[in-house]
């Protein structure tokens, strides 16, 4: 497999989890906004502008879910605005993050470690996505 494939299918597969964890959760959190679905109170909103998860998951399942999704059909279909759009995708999970600590601490320190990591990953695959998509409109 070429590098060129490989980085498409891990920077799709990458998305496609984050985008189909970004729905189930942003769902859960809509349709029962006080949390419990996910494990979760409203007692870790106090220090937040929300009173319940209403508002946090609709952003979740927009930006997270629906927008890696998204994401995940641009990379595949080699759209060539799919490296923009994953950089722009792993600022979101950054700014998400950084707000959760923000906000709420660091309440589950090995789970959000590990989505600023992949929202950095994302920074970097994007970046990788985007110089290929420019070598390649070179070429032609």
């Amino acid at each position: 497999m070429n590098k060129s494939k490989l980085l498409s299918y891990a920077t799709g597969g990458l998305l496609s989890f984050i985008g189909i964890s970004g729905v189930i959760v942003g769902l859960l959190f809509v349709i029962e906004p006080d949390g419990r679905w996910v494990g979760v109170n409203t007692d870790l909103l106090k220090n937040t502008p929300f009173v319940n998860f209403m508002i946090p998951g609709i952003l979740l399942f927009a930006v997270n879910g629906v927008g890696s999704l998204i994401g995940t059909f641009l990379v595949l279909k080699k759209h060539h605005n799919n490296g923009i759009a994953t950089i722009f995708l792993g600022v979101a999970m950054i700014i998400w993050i950084s707000a959760e600590v923000y906000w709420f601490g660091w309440i589950s320190s090995g789970l959000q470690i590990t989505f600023l990591v992949v929202g950095v990953v994302e920074v970097v695959l994007g970046y990788f996505l985007h110089e290929q998509d420019r070598h390649r409109a070179h070429i032609h």
